[in-house]
């Protein structure tokens, strides 16, 4: 009876160290209210944690010697104090609190379940690490503004438009018509037109899908690939529908940066959906083995 007693006080002291945990990482996420990837995607990431973590209430965990147990119990205190001493000594952003999510989870994982058992929770551990990637890293993997503005070219000349590019101060420029690129006729393909806020946010969903839903090992490789393919060409659709009205500012401006902004990150989320359920997931009960 006094170990049941002591087991559940462990508990609901795990439980409440956690919360206090979470709780520090969104205050430090939501108060980067110009990162909606950031805020989204940490929210998403927690979600998926707790639903992982709860499948996992009634497996029992494996014994570890004493020392075993000082030790991890060591480590795992000390991941958490560093956590919160820098979180709390954080007056802006910072890279860390991107990999903050997995730092707690791999200390409150070494209390919890000891060096030996922290493989209980390697989705956990995989799925905010694989998330944590920060977009000032995945700038510099490729040259995206000039990926998107050929394919946003592309289309343009597909659709009978007479498209060019061209560059100014090493930005480089999408005009319609024949005319010299002015403000009525040409966009600046930037840094923030690359679509890498729409990549990682379908990559956050992606990752978390493949955790969530049965799915064997091709079927996790694809999975992510496919949404950073569809999260691109939807961006370079939206680059190439903002050269072609640009002339007209009302619409240009709405679709730019007012309401008609969301409806891109919402299409590409759905067409990732789609082609998840249909042609990725569409045969697994029938030609996959048990999920890994």
């Amino acid at each position: 009876m006094a170990q049941t007693k002591t087991s559940a006080r462990k508990l609901y002291g795990l439980l409440t160290l956690a919360a206090l945990l979470v709780a520090v990482h969104i205050f430090l996420v939501l108060r980067q209210p110009d990162d909606s990837n950031l805020i989204n995607g940490s929210i998403l990431v927690w979600f998926v944690c707790g639903l992982l973590v709860r499948e996992k209430r009634q497996q029992p965990l494996e014994e570890n010697s004493r020392w075993a147990n000082t030790g991890s119990n060591i480590l795992g205190w000390g991941i958490v104090a560093i956590v919160l001493l820098v979180s709390l000594s954080l007056t802006g952003y910072h890279t860390f609190i991107r990999f903050t999510p997995f730092l707690i989870c791999l200390g409150l994982g070494l209390i919890t379940a000891g060096i030996g058992g922290i493989q209980r929770y390697k989705q956990e551990l995989a799925l905010t690490l694989l998330t944590a990637l920060p977009p000032g890293l995945v700038h510099r993997l490729a040259d995206w503004e000039a990926m998107t503005a050929n394919l946003s070219h592309f289309l343009l000349q597909s659709l009978g438009f007479d498209a060019r590019l061209g560059s100014l101060q090493q930005e480089i420029l999408l005009t319609i018509g024949a005319a010299l690129p002015t403000a009525s006729n040409s966009v600046i393909v930037a840094r923030d037109c690359a679509g890498v806020d729409i990549m990682l946010q379908l990559w956050v969903l992606s990752i978390a899908g493949i955790f969530l839903l049965p799915t064997n090992r091709r079927q996790k490789l694809i999975i992510p690939v496919v949404a950073v393919v569809i999260a691109y060409i939807i961006n370079g659709i939206r680059v190439a529908l903002l050269a072609a009205i640009v002339p007209y500012p009302a619409v240009f401006s709405y679709w730019h940066t007012g309401q008609g902004g969301f409806f891109f990150p919402v299409l590409a989320v759905l067409i990732w959906g789609l082609v998840c359920k249909i042609l990725i997931l569409r045969d697994y009960s029938a030609n996959s083995p048990a999920p890994e």
